[in-house]
């Protein structure tokens, strides 16, 4: 038993060793960018807020193509199910949008996205999406060394790369 309480403690101790690892990298590279918006001492770039701004548009536009498509053929599986995923992703982008003191864009895609004859043709436009999200989440990657937006983007792809197989499999 002590032997599993010791490897547990030098697990814990590796990982908090990471992780200030990660801040003295970010605290470093951030003196080389400067910020161009500031929020009780956390800064953000015009890049970063971009990125968040493109993130949350595209969770938004294809939460609406979902609940379109479930409106006009009625819900029905897959796109029941994401259109509520794709709530929780802009939810956890509005916060974000707070914790950096941003003003939330106003979400007005429902009446912007098409309307589809038959869930074939809806499920395969989505799978259009989907990887459209993938790519952007890889994208939005590169351009922040902050470790909140670099594991939101990463769990938004996890999550886009699952709908794509729902939206293949209904295709």
């Amino acid at each position: 038993m002590e032997t599993k309480y010791k490897i547990a403690m030098s697990l814990v101790i590796s990982i908090v060793a990471i992780f200030l690892i990660i801040v003295l990298i970010n605290i470093k590279e951030n003196k080389d960018n400067p910020p161009t918006i500031t929020s009780k001492n956390i800064s953000l770039t015009s890049d970063e807020v971009e990125s968040l701004t493109n993130a949350l548009n595209s969770e938004s536009k294809s939460r609406a193509t979902y609940w379109k498509v479930n409106d006009n053929l009625g819900e029905s599986y897959p796109f029941e199910d994401i259109e509520k995923e794709k709530a929780q992703n802009i939810e956890e982008l509005r916060q974000a949008f707070q914790r950096y003191e941003l003003t939330v864009p106003i979400d007005d895609w429902y009446g912007k996205v098409n309307k589809y004859s038959s869930t074939q043709s809806a499920c395969r436009a989505s799978v259009f999406l989907e990887q459209d999200n993938i790519q952007l989440y890889d994208t939005l990657a590169t351009k922040t060394n902050k470790l909140d937006l670099l594991v939101l983007f990463d769990m938004l792809k996890t999550k886009a790369q699952e709908h794509l197989l729902k939206f293949k499999s209904c295709e």
